[in-house]
């Protein structure tokens, strides 16, 4: 299992522990590299990872928080997570 996998699994299991509760802010990028001794990209995976299941969401100049979507036991939520980070994926391409 890949670094960013092992964090992303790292993170959903404390999420669904409780540890963070629903729209709590996580660490930043930055903060979770450091404590981990990770790269900033291997987070970024990581987080954007852990987006696409429904995890967390990202808030512009605001940061990262946790999502309710991964709770609900539809795929019309799962969907809609995929299409987000798609959509941030290609904005990042064309913006270059």
């Amino acid at each position: 299992m890949k670094l960013y996998q092992r964090l992303a699994d790292d993170i959903s299991s404390l999420i669904r522990d409780g540890a963070w509760r629903l729209g709590e802010r996580i660490p930043s990028v930055r903060e979770i590299s450091r404590e981990r001794s990770l790269s900033t990209a291997t987070v970024v995976r990581a987080y954007e990872l852990l987006e696409g299941q429904g995890f967390i969401e990202t808030r512009p100049r605001s940061g990262f928080y946790v999502s309710g979507y991964w709770q609900a036991d539809g795929a019309s939520h799962r969907r809609a997570a995929g299409r987000r980070c798609l959509v941030r994926a290609l904005g990042r391409i064309v913006r270059g």
